[in-house]
């Protein structure tokens, strides 16, 4: 995921941590030395042949540009939210999905935090505008509302506003509690 382009990361993590796998930051369209040579390292066995059950999966556009050798389909949208949802269909893809976590894409910390527990509950993380849920999340929302059992909320209602809350029960077809 992009290092210099944070938002990318959070929704990245509990895909890789539901995949066993590791995240390494790009330095926006590059990869430095050591992370070069941390996926040198990773892609081969203990006994030094390649492992074929290796892949990179790039997240963002920033680190799409940097590996240029993404041997799965890279994660990416127009803007944050939509490599969130990119992601997240990965997810879905990878792993049964029954729930969702939302974050504000504008608040970092919401972001970090809502990461890690919906990595430890196995499930992906989609960010949304504070005001307006974001247009690149209704359909994921939609699509999947038969086998979604909950949705969490992270940060308080500074983060996400009341009609939020309302446009993501609403795309769902739940109710809010």
């Amino acid at each position: 995921a992009p290092g210099l382009d944070v938002p990318d990361a959070p929704g990245a993590g509990p895909l890789a941590a539901g995949e066993g796998h590791a995240i390494v930051l790009s330095n926006g369209k590059t990869l430095d030395a050591d992370t070069k040579g941390y996926i040198a390292a990773a892609q081969k066995k203990p006994d030094g042949t390649a492992d074929p059950t290796f892949h990179v999966a790039a997240v963002g556009g920033g680190a799409v540009a940097a590996t240029g050798y993404v041997k799965r389909n890279p994660l990416m949208g127009a803007d944050r939210y939509a490599t969130a949802v990119a992601v997240a269909k990965q997810f879905a893809a990878d792993m049964p999905v029954t729930q969702f976590g939302v974050a504000t894409g504008m608040q970092l910390a919401d972001a970090l935090t809502g990461g890690a527990y919906m990595a430890n509950a196995g499930q992906p993380l989609i960010l949304t505008d504070p005001n307006s849920l974001s247009p690149a999340d209704v359909p994921l929302l939609g699509t999947m509302h038969n086998q979604i059992s909950a949705i969490s909320l992270f940060g308080g209602p500074a983060a996400i506003k009341q009609a939020v809350m309302d446009q993501i029960a609403r795309a769902v077809g739940g109710v809010e509690k």
